[in-house]
């Protein structure tokens, strides 16, 4: 807790975070044959901008999709292995999934469950919502790259195995065992 309430206000190196995941649950995300594979990103957050590497675009963030509907709206509201378990069950995500095709809701569910480019680069001065990526604007090469780098250098220097050879060191950690179900 120090760290975070440090008095060192204006401190050079604390003008950012950075944060990771792979995944919080057992089961959910298959990488042709590779099966309970994580979604690997890490990210930069600054206090203009919010960098995401994805390390495997290919995966469903959320988990993979059901192949044919989805389990009923209830099962979705309460058991989160139900589907997309990278995602908690809730009231919000069954009646999203369950409408994911329908008008207004098909962009929306493809922004919260659809798949994610490698790189994520989002103005928070000008987009406090995220929901323009940047990292193919030309105008904001420099910052993109500037971020990688610190991004990178920091991961490195943590010795992060996503970005030191055999990188795929997560691929092979067991998956946390889910969480006992309460009465």
């Amino acid at each position: 807790m120090q760290v975070l309430f440090s008095p060192l206000a204006g401190d050079p190196m604390r003008d950012h975070t950075l944060t990771g995941m792979e995944r919080h649950t057992r089961t959910g995300r298959s990488d042709n044959p590779q099966q309970q594979v994580g979604f690997p990103m890490r990210r930069i957050l600054t206090k203009n901008f919010h960098y995401i590497r994805n390390f495997k675009p290919d995966r469903w963030p959320a988990g993979d999709p059901p192949q044919e509907n989805p389990p009923a709206f209830a099962q979705i509201a309460t058991d989160t292995y139900s589907a997309l378990p990278e995602s908690d069950a809730g009231l919000t995500k069954a009646f999203i999934l369950k409408r994911q095709n329908h008008g207004a809701l098909k962009a929306f569910a493809e922004r919260i469950f659809g798949k994610r480019p490698a790189r994520e680069l989002y103005d928070l001065s000008k987009d406090p919502f995220e929901l323009r990526n940047l990292a193919e604007d030309p105008l904001y090469a420099d910052t993109l790259k500037d971020l990688d780098a610190k991004l990178s250098a920091q991961l490195r220097d943590t010795g992060d195995p996503r970005v030191l050879a055999g990188g795929d060191a997560f691929e092979s950690y067991p998956a946390p065992l889910p969480a006992p179900k309460t009465k």
